[in-house]
């Protein structure tokens, strides 16, 4: 019976993903979901140079419970002429034990690829011109 619901489940997309973090993490507590959240705004200024500044609140399951911090991070790369202001919520997962997880294991310098896809409205007025 329990294999049956969890064949549906893996079958329906009732696990949106978390099988293949839960076998790539090699723990079972990812089926029902990750480690902790990061909910941030970012700002982002590129001319050539990109620049990104995020901040918000990072929430990690610790042994503890769970914990709260602040969270802010200045990324730096290369970029098209663009500028933006997003939300985004980011999900954290550990490999180890919970009792090995610390809020530290999420801080440090790291590498980070994004791709996007942009859709917007814009409003204006038309002028004739002699």
């Amino acid at each position: 019976m329990i294999s049956a619901g969890l064949n549906h489940a893996v079958h329906s997309g009732g696990f949106r993903g978390r099988l293949a973090i839960s076998i790539i993490t090699g723990r079972l507590r990812h089926l029902i979901g990750p480690d902790g959240f990061i909910f941030s705004s970012i700002a982002n200024l590129s001319g050539i140079i990109s620049t990104e500044i995020e901040g918000g609140g990072m929430f990690v399951r610790i042994k503890d419970g769970m914990v709260a911090v602040p969270f802010r991070e200045l990324s730096v790369g290369l970029g098209w002429v663009e500028a933006s202001v997003s939300e985004g919520i980011t999900e954290l997962y550990h490999s180890g034990l919970i009792s090995e997880i610390s809020i530290d294991d999420y801080y440090g310098i790291r590498w980070e690829g994004n791709v996007g896809v942009e859709a917007g409205v814009s409003f204006g007025r038309s002028f004739y011109l002699l």
